[in-house]
């Protein structure tokens, strides 16, 4: 039984698990949430008071996680009770879900397939000497995509942000008015690029400690063989 297919699959999902982990880390973070729209002056943008943005903003992370069922709600904006957020832009909302939904699946199915796949290679003596390869695979893995993301966002982010709508949504409901929906003005086109690089850096920095972990350990094992 050849190890090398064993432990370059599992790299890859061991990889991709933790770019799962680093998307939802913040995605459902109110802290880095607040954190940005404090960078961004999001509170004098909106027209709410900070108290009132956090409300709505743990509101909105609360609907893409799946803990609230809509997200018809009021604010006091500008000193004036009113809804959030109009039709087009809860529309918008119900296709994020999804996805995030989907972001969740694939986190529980990744580490379900690389702990089964691992714990089968650690079980097997013709793959277990190779046991800690996968470690090693995903640090690669990881240092080719996580860096091309970090350029894109270095290079032209407004294209690579608008070609990722196109790819993930088959509609125009993203487009939004900055003017006029709350939606936008909370979370402009800086604060997904800030996301971005905060994730793409997390995914790469876990990546690199698995991967010494790898090396350290598999360098053992070769030894004591």
């Amino acid at each position: 039984m050849k190890t090398k297919p064993w432990y370059i699959t599992l790299g890859i999902i061991l990889s991709l698990l933790v770019l799962t982990l680093s998307i939802t880390l913040y995605a459902y973070s109110t802290a880095f949430y607040m954190t940005q729209h404090d960078l961004n002056n999001i509170p004098q943008v909106t027209g709410m008071e900070r108290d009132e943005l956090v409300r709505v903003t743990q509101g909105l992370i609360d609907y893409i996680r799946g803990d609230l069922k809509d997200l018809n709600m009021e604010a006091v904006i500008n000193g004036k009770t009113q809804w959030v957020y109009g039709e087009r832009e809860i529309a918008h909302m119900v296709d994020v879900e999804v996805l995030f939904n989907l972001v969740n699946v694939l986190r529980t199915a990744f580490a379900v397939l690389f702990i089964g796949g691992w714990g089968f290679m650690a079980y097997k003596p013709k793959l277990r000497k190779d046991r800690m390869k996968p470690f090693i695979a995903q640090g690669l893995v990881t240092i080719a995509l996580a860096g091309a993301i970090l350029l894109m966002t270095l290079v032209d982010f407004s294209s690579a942000f608008e070609k990722f709508h196109k790819i993930f949504f088959t509609n125009d409901l993203w487009i939004l008015d900055p003017r006029t929906d709350v939606l936008i003005q909370m979370l402009p086109q800086i604060f997904f690029e800030t996301m971005a690089k905060y994730m793409a850096g997390t995914w790469f920095a876990l990546s690199m400690i698995l991967m010494v972990f790898g090396f350290m350990f598999d360098r053992r094992i070769q030894k004591a063989k």
